[in-house]
């Protein structure tokens, strides 16, 4: 599947704060990864959706991709849900996107 760029446009948006991205989150699936499905941003993670174990996982990852520090990125909508908006504090939309399509499958 190639990378759709205008789908990538609306699932991260510049903010106030910082970025927001929307995406939808698998938990106890085989590998952690990051994928582009049907217009979707979804991570996948190996964590079960139990003590909010799927939701640091998620945290975790982003932090390393973006090379941010853990406490610059919140869960602001979907805590126990599996689709989430997820804000980041002190990068660009730009530098999000790239480090995003740089990734995603």
């Amino acid at each position: 599947m190639s990378i759709d760029e205008n789908s990538l446009d609306k699932l991260i948006a510049e903010s106030g704060e910082g970025v927001a991205i929307h995406l939808h989150v698998k938990p106890s699936a085989k590998k952690t990864l990051l994928s582009l499905e049907y217009g979707e941003l979804v991570f996948y993670t190996r964590e079960p959706p139990v003590g909010g174990k799927a939701n640091a996982s998620l945290i975790k990852y982003l932090s390393k991709l973006l090379g941010v520090p853990q406490s610059r990125i919140e869960i602001v909508r979907g805590g126990k849900s599996r689709d989430k908006m997820v804000l980041v504090k002190g990068v660009s939309r730009e530098e999000v996107l790239a480090k995003i399509m740089s990734v995603v499958k």
